[in-house]
């Protein structure tokens, strides 16, 4: 299973539903970084999922201007038991094109960090990957926040709202379409 960890499993799954899980990855956003609400139930589930005893892992998308206070994230989630698993950004970010723009101190930095294939993948062929998806976000898959009911492509485009389920009536978001990326 794979999320944001932006709403407490506990309020959404009992204690022996979350044991059967055999591992989980959460993706700890900007928004985590940028909310103390958001980032307290990031931890809160961190600490919930790691008592139950399941295998969490904790990804950390390594935008250039986050790569600094890796070290520190990396030490608050394993301290807590998750695993750290940083990943090259890959994508248009700040006008440059990620992997190729990292410089080859941080290339090397987040390689150091944390060696599996899909990091290492990742860092040597980007965007020309012949078995991995370019990013959907907006197409396929939304960003979805629950207290607003804002609907926008990704986190890292929320000052794009494509649609409100809160205010706007359901009939309007269908047929509403995005370039395909």
């Amino acid at each position: 299973m794979t999320t944001n960890g932006s709403i407490a499993l506990d309020h959404l799954f009992t204690d022996d539903t979350i044991r059967r899980l055999a591992k989980i990855k959460l993706s700890y956003h900007p928004i985590h970084e940028q909310n103390p609400h958001y980032d307290a139930i990031f931890e809160h589930n961190v600490r919930i999922l790691t008592a139950l005893n399941v295998y969490t892992t904790v990804i950390y998308v390594m935008l250039p201007e986050r790569i600094a206070r890796y070290p520190a994230m990396a030490e608050r989630f394993t301290t807590l038991g998750a695993v750290m698993c940083p990943n090259f950004l890959v994508g248009e970010h700040q006008g440059k094109r990620y992997p190729e723009a990292y410089s080859p101190e941080e290339r090397e930095y987040i390689v150091s960090a944390y060696r599996t294939v899909h990091t290492r993948f990742l860092s040597e062929y980007g965007f020309h990957q012949p078995t991995m998806r370019c990013c959907r976000a907006g197409y396929s898959r939304f960003n979805i926040y629950l207290e607003s009911g804002r609907v926008n492509p990704c986190e890292h485009q929320a000052f794009r709202e494509i649609f409100n389920f809160l205010s706007e009536a359901p009939v309007t978001f269908t047929g509403k379409k995005l370039a395909e990326p």
